[in-house]
């Protein structure tokens, strides 16, 4: 991930202003719930990496995008990458063609029963505030 960053900044210095972040904090709490109590299912040992995008070029904008996604598959061939996605990362309303999919990644096997309650509890769709669409 490094040697992918400084090559970015290097070739594209008004990239220099992004960040990854490695999130590492003890897990044993988020651990002791089982992982079909609350829509976070993600419930084992697990660590967040976030890419930071910053550029200034417009012209820049496929290769940062370009970048971030091919770190982001670097990172997802780990052997130990369960490949799960955390809700408050991410941007589900933009991209409708894997909206499925990318909800399963984030709410897991929670999805099919936070589905039914949100028919059940939000029928008219009024607890969206730009996130998650329920199909």
């Amino acid at each position: 991930m490094i040697q992918q960053f400084v090559k970015l900044t290097n070739e594209n210095p008004t990239t220099g202003r992004s960040i990854i972040v490695c999130d590492l904090f003890g897990y044993d709490k988020l651990a002791s719930v089982p992982s079909n109590a609350t829509a976070f299912a993600h419930r084992k040992p697990i660590y967040n990496v976030l890419i930071y995008q910053r550029w200034i070029n417009k012209d820049d904008d496929k290769i940062v995008y370009n970048w971030a996604k091919n770190l982001q598959e670097m990172i997802n061939q780990d052997g130990d990458a369960d490949k799960t996605l955390y809700v408050n990362f991410e941007n589900t309303i933009d991209e409708t063609d894997h909206q499925d999919d990318k909800l399963k990644r984030i709410y897991g096997g929670n999805l099919e029963r936070l589905k039914e309650l949100k028919r059940k509890y939000d029928p008219n769709v009024f607890f969206r505030k730009g996130t998650v669409i329920w199909p």
